[in-house]
């Protein structure tokens, strides 16, 4: 086979175009002014505060000003264009999402939000398509098995969605937007902080007529979405008590031989407290609650109302104790109870089950060396004890560029989908994984950083749906194998701020020698932004190679290059519009066969902030 001649020649040639036109524009941007950000403080990588440049573990972080400045409708919409991630919709606003972290399943990844796991049990993937941008601050993403830390379901990694909670003084806001089919957005935000206290809540609605998301449909399929984000802070001393509830509620319009639709709740309420326990101690306690809902409106030809129902408490403890000024130890329990109750096809399920973890962690640098050592006991209800590792490794070979390596495991208890629903398998084994990972990190300056990465992460058992039809079913497959090359690029000068990643991968059965579904070969994602007085724009473009389909069928899903823009303007003082563009070259591609993709769709919204 012959070789690709260029980056893009796996695109066709009017997307070579579109790319090219934006690399021009990085070169271009070469003013040598560089803005020196203050430092970005994580949490995901270790569960403790670290500055991001400086953490043993690889972390991406996509900002608050990204986010604003996209022309994302959900979470979905932000992530897409970061490296290792694929999105895949059925449909557009509010349809089924599928993930693929660095080629793993939707549900090998786990998604947090403020450090609460929503994945439900039902079908183990979260409802990404339901969170709406406006109440999250940051995105903190780490990629690659991480069960060790954060349990079942992290064989592909851990999104952190972070929502606003920090507040100096006050802040208030309101939004109104309106767009192509009929598409409705309005917003109001308020927060408040004074001493030790602070208090906020964000109101969010989105609601669209949409349009015929599947090839046999020619209604438009709706969405609606209502979203309430609240947080109560109070310090006192060195104690801290956080008070934090998210939902989101709504319906949803879908084809699936012919017209359906559902009503979809999401919710995660959390309490935590945190105390300085003396010059080394530290500790946290968490108590939350979960749910995800589903509820059929239209009764299936058995003549019932199908639904999915995850409940999740969590009690989750931790210690921190600081040896030395260069080493930390970290333990932690968590107890949590999940119930499940679920109709489907006549299949009822109804399932109670605990699962009991302890984790420790320890962390040290001794000069120009960084060590992270992460170990966790899983104790499942239904799938028994799981032990899962982590050992990372970073040497700074000079003061801006570090070497790092990494080694995990991680484990998946199938969920209640894979047993019980369409094609359910009782006697199914959990998934499990190991992975090596190594990559340089170049810090060309305050605002610029170059990053290499190679990775191979093997799973055994991975649940695929087998068979031909209908007599499909949910199978282990004995082994498969996901391997790539990763590399990106990020600077901000004083008006420009751009973005390069690409991923090279290959997803493998290695059972049957073929690829994993819908996992693309090769990604490209640029991201370009600027600021100057009250005008400031951002462009988001993602050029995807052809990806197979799925395992019972021969369809291949074509190559495509997505643009997205975003236009804003300060026309008061206190006064923001913006017009922005989802696929404005009007690409006409399809990430799941049979399944539309938005045509051009432009927003303009209003922005007014009467506290700051």
């Amino acid at each position: 086979m012959k070789k690709p001649s260029s980056t893009f020649s796996f695109l066709p040639t009017s997307s070579r175009i579109q790319a090219g036109l934006l690399c021009g524009f990085l070169s271009l941007s070469t003013s040598p002014m560089v803005r020196a950000d203050a430092p970005v403080i994580v949490i995901t990588p270790t569960r403790m505060a670290t500055e991001a440049r400086q953490s043993v573990i690889p972390v991406e972080v996509i900002s608050r000003q990204q986010i604003e400045n996209s022309a994302a409708q959900d979470v979905a919409d932000i992530i897409q264009f970061h490296s290792g991630i694929e999105v895949a919709r059925n449909g557009g606003s509010g349809q089924v999402t599928s993930l693929f972290l660095r080629g793993t399943e939707s549900n090998h990844t786990v998604i947090l939000l403020d450090g609460v796991k929503i994945n439900p049990a039902t079908i183990g993937s979260a409802a990404l398509q339901n969170i709406s941008p406006s109440m999250i601050e940051r995105i903190e993403i780490v990629k690659g098995p991480r069960s060790s830390l954060y349990g079942s379901e992290a064989i592909g990694g851990v999104i952190n969605i972070i929502t606003r909670q920090s507040v100096q003084g006050s802040r208030g806001s309101v939004m109104l937007g309106s767009g192509g089919n009929e598409s409705r957005h309005g917003n109001i935000d308020l927060a408040f902080g004074k001493g030790a206290f602070s208090a906020g809540l964000t109101l969010d609605r989105f609601s669209t007529e949409g349009y015929p998301v599947n090839e046999n449909s020619t209604e438009h399929q709706g969405y609606d979405n209502d979203t309430l984000n609240a947080f109560v802070n109070y310090q006192r001393g060195k104690q801290r008590i956080n008070l934090h509830h998210w939902q989101t509620t709504g319906n949803v319009e879908y084809y699936s031989f012919g017209e359906q639709n559902q009503d979809y709740e999401n919710s995660a309420t959390a309490l935590q407290w945190d105390a300085d326990l003396g010059e080394r101690w530290t500790t946290s306690l968490t108590l939350s609650h979960i749910e995800d809902n589903i509820e059929q409106q239209v009764a299936n030809y058995l003549g019932d109302f199908d639904s999915a129902k995850t409940r999740r408490q969590t009690v989750d403890g931790k210690l921190d104790y600081r040896l030395s000024e260069k080493t930390t130890l970290s333990g932690g329990i968590s107890l949590a109870k999940e119930q499940v109750e679920a109709l489907s096809y006549g299949t009822q399920i109804d399932s109670d089950t605990d699962i009991d973890e302890a984790y420790m962690l320890m962390q040290s640098s001794r000069g120009d060396h960084q060590y992270a050592l992460s170990l966790r006991n899983t104790d499942h209800q239904d799938f028994g004890t799981h032990n899962t590792w982590n050992i990372d490794y970073r040497y700074q070979i000079q003061p801006d560029v570090h070497f790092y390596a990494g080694a995990g495991s991680a484990f998946r208890a199938p969920d209640s989908t894979d047993r019980f629903g369409y094609g359910g398998n009782p006697e199914l084994n959990p998934e499990t994984s190991r992975n090596t990972e190594l990559g340089l990190i170049f810090d060309l300056s305050a605002g610029s950083r170059f990053q290499l990465a190679a990775f191979n992460n093997r799973i055994d058992d991975l649940i695929e749906l087998s068979g031909s039809w209908p007599n499909l079913q949910m199978q282990n497959v004995e082994q498969a194998q996901i391997k790539g090359f990763e590399i990106s690029f990020k600077q901000q000068l004083q008006q420009w701020h751009y973005q390069f990643n690409a991923v090279l991968q290959d997803a493998k059965n290695l059972s049957s020698g073929e690829a994993l579904s819908r996992r693309a070969d090769s990604t490209l994602n640029i991201l370009l932004g600027y600021r100057q007085g009250r005008w400031n724009w951002q462009a988001d473009t993602s050029l995807v190679s052809s990806r197979d389909n799925s395992a019972y069928d021969d369809i291949t899903l074509p190559r495509y290059a997505l643009t997205n823009l975003s236009l804003g303007w300060q026309v008061m003082r206190h006064g923001n519009l913006s017009l922005k563009i989802d696929n404005l070259f009007n690409e006409q591609y399809q990430t799941a066969d049979g399944f539309n993709s938005r045509d051009r769709l432009a927003m303009l919204e209003f922005k007014l902030q009467f506290l700051r």
